[in-house]
Formats: structure tokens, sequence, C-alpha cells
């Protein structure tokens, strides 16, 4: 498959879902390799490094595709170790988020994921206002209903939040969405 993108990158240099798709790709290898010792790692680190080099070409192929500016946070994002966090890595990851989040502030999805990252970061009031934002763009965003219930402190099994959760799956129902939609 990886050939059959670097032929179609070739033959069309300027279109940015050749590259980005090679991104993606290439960090599902290395994602997959990350964990090995010895020629694996470097493997995957090198699979990391082409992967990040190709999301950024197709940002600069197509200065408007959250989607490559997604995968970059996620690229950096891949490569904590557990248990290891620096402040410079949240802003490694946050920094793709934001310029995404610039490019379209109505989508709750980017203000939920940036609001994932500060919360793993200990930043809790910064996350808790990016879920809410997310929320004020959708106010049935079942996701971060649950993040912000989660970021409070209460219980899962809270039937207050068992009621809303309830009543936002009889709306979607009486929707009729489409398959692969978030409702």
């Amino acid at each position: 498959r990886y050939a059959l993108l670097h032929k179609a990158s070739r033959l069309s240099p300027l279109d940015e879902r050749a590259p980005l798709a090679k991104a993606a790709l290439l960090r599902a290898f290395a994602r997959s390799r990350f964990s090995s010792p010895g020629p694996k790692a470097m493997e995957a680190a090198a699979a990391w490094a082409d992967s990040l080099e190709n999301a950024r070409l197709a940002q600069r192929l197509d200065r408007y595709s959250i989607d490559a500016l997604v995968l970059e946070s996620e690229l950096f994002s891949d490569r904590l170790q557990p248990g290891t966090r620096f402040p410079a890595r949240a802003e490694e990851i946050l920094g793709p988020l934001r310029r995404a989040g610039a490019l379209d502030p109505c989508n709750p999805f980017l203000a939920l994921q940036q609001a994932v990252v500060l919360r793993e970061y200990g930043r809790d009031d910064e996350a808790r206002e990016r879920a809410r934002y997310a929320l004020g763009l959708e106010p049935d965003y079942a996701a971060a209903i649950v993040f912000l219930h989660e970021l409070q402190g209460l219980p899962p099994g809270d039937p207050a939040l068992r009621r809303r959760l309830d009543a936002i799956k009889e709306k979607a129902a009486r929707l009729r969405s489409r398959p692969g939609s978030y409702l």
C-alpha cells in the first residue's frame, strides 16, 4: 500500500491526500514497533520521523488541512512514554490542535481533543474551559458531558448523568441519524 501511495504522490505532487495517507500509514507502522527493543525501535523512530515529514508536507500543500494538523498532534502524543509528562511536550501536542481550532472554530471535536490533552498535563482549569466551549458548540455532545463529569470527580454511575445521556440517546433515535455520525 505504501508503494502505491508513494507513486500517487509522485504522479500528483501538489495533492495533499497522498502525503497525508502516507503519514497515517507510517504512524500505524511506528506505533506497532515502538514497544519493541533493538532494531525494531530504530525502524519505528525512522517511520515516525517520515510520518511527521509527510504530515508537514500535507500541511504545506494545503494550509487549511485540519486532518494533517490533528495527525501531527497525534504523532507527538504517540512519542510519550507511559508516566512521562513534560510541559514542553504538551505544547508540541497542543500547537497543531490550536492551529486546527483556529481554522475551524466551530468544531467541538477539536475543542474536546484539546481538553483531553490539557487534562493529561494537569491543566484542569483550561481543560474545563475547552470542554465547556465544546458543549457550547454542541449542547448534546455526550463525550464532552462525560468528560466534564469525570473532571468534577463525580461517580460514573451518577443518576443525573445517566438521565442526561438517556435523553440524548432518545433525541438521537428520533433524528434517524446516518451511520457514522457522532449521534
